[in-house]
């Protein structure tokens, strides 16, 4: 089998995150970078497949040159090579845009199945499997929590709310997002790492995949209007010295008259 992966490289979920001026952006400089962490289990689950069925598993992204650090994260988890499709400006695209450069790039090469993350934990626009598998004509499963892959067929289970599951049958080739939960991924080990920077990395500028120089203005199609922190949150309210039937007396009393939530 030929399995792609497609990954992102996000800020840090632990770093403190700092708004640009403009308030439509935020500042990377100095920011801690590092591979999305739902994108760890699509890269595992590339893996297993591989490792089940045989064959090839390439990882891509879109992204500055820094995101190569993502990249060779997934090689050294023992993804075989990567594809780059170079953008410093990758804040400046919409997940559409995003998903255009990756499908030009995808369609040049016949994979059985491509993995994605259900998300980015930047944006979480929770789009870019749907908008890919659109512009490559396959179709796909979202929220996939298990899977088994047979021959050009495959048994994928998604979580839907309520703690319902699905079960569906999907022919390959396809698109397939998953979530938390449908493995545990590796770590990196220490000659996996050095293996990683062995690897091959085919570097694409977008011109090269037929985009025009102003094309993040012309295919964007959603733009930020602004970016603003959550507000700091208040002081609770401490109730001491108070014996247990008192304190519970009171803290109804504070949700009936001030939280107003009973």
């Amino acid at each position: 089998m030929k399995i792609a992966v497609c990954i992102k490289q996000v800020p840090d979920t632990e770093a403190v995150i700092k708004l640009a001026p403009d308030q439509k952006s935020i500042v990377l400089d100095g920011l801690k970078l590092i591979l999305n962490p739902y994108d760890e289990f699509a890269v595992e689950q590339a893996l297993r497949t591989k490792e089940a069925k045989g064959g090839e598993t390439v990882v891509i992204t879109v992204g500055p040159t820094k995101a190569i650090d993502a990249l060779r994260t997934a090689m050294a988890m023992g993804i075989d090579r990567a594809i780059h499709i170079v953008e410093e400006a990758a804040q400046e695209l919409d997940v559409a845009t995003s998903a255009a450069l990756a499908a030009k790039k995808l369609a040049g090469e016949h994979f059985d199945l491509i993995f994605t993350g259900v998300r980015a934990v930047d944006d979480d626009v929770a789009q870019f499997t749907q908008i890919l598998a659109e512009l490559l004509a396959l179709p796909h499963v979202t929220q996939v929590s298990a899977m088994e892959v047979g021959e050009g067929v495959a048994t994928v289970t998604r979580d839907v709310e309520g703690g319902t599951k699905e079960v569906w049958k999907v022919n390959g080739p396809f698109v397939c997002a998953v979530t938390k939960g449908i493995n545990e991924p590796r770590y990196a080990s220490l000659p996996g790492i050095m293996k990683a920077k062995k690897k091959p990395v085919d570097t694409v500028a977008p011109s090269a995949l037929g985009f025009a120089a102003d094309y993040r203005s012309t295919e964007r199609r959603v733009s930020p209007c602004s970016y603003a922190t959550p507000p700091e949150r208040k002081a609770g309210t401490k109730i001491d010295g108070a014996d247990p039937s008192t304190a519970a007396d009171k803290i109804v009393e504070f949700m009936q008259r001030e939280a107003r939530i009973i």
